[in-house]
């Protein structure tokens, strides 16, 4: 049954962002919580208005995990907090690692108070 569910995914066309992320089906090793719902949402490539094209509150350009993560002048100090944490757990500081169900604890924190500071909701 697993291997059957593995092959529908690997076909699957739509959710390739999330895929790159979590390229095997099966239970996630983190257990999701409300302080994690952003957090989720933003590793499936999903927003509360998905149809919308969103401005940043801060710099208004197009909302995008990219951008969030990574651009948003508005977020330099939460960033370079998630940054130093992942240099001190060695972990890649790009989208697929810090968004892992793998990544370490910190690193999770990390990105929630980045997101907490992010003037458009996720």
């Amino acid at each position: 049954m697993k291997e059957e569910w593995q092959n529908m995914w690997d076909r699957e066309t739509k959710g390739n962002f999330f895929r790159k992320l979590v390229p095997k089906v099966g239970p996630s090793k983190i257990k999701f919580t409300r302080q994690l719902e952003s957090l989720n949402r933003l590793r499936m490539g999903m927003t509360r208005y998905k149809h919308a094209d969103r401005e940043c509150g801060y710099c208004q350009k197009k909302v995008t995990t990219e951008h969030i993560l990574f651009q948003c002048p508005g977020l330099v100090m939460p960033r370079n907090y998630l940054r130093n944490i992942c240099r001190q757990y060695q972990v890649s500081f790009n989208t697929k690692e810090i968004l892992s169900p793998e990544a370490p604890k910190a690193i999770t924190s990390a990105v929630v108070r980045l997101l907490r500071g992010a003037k458009t909701p996720i």
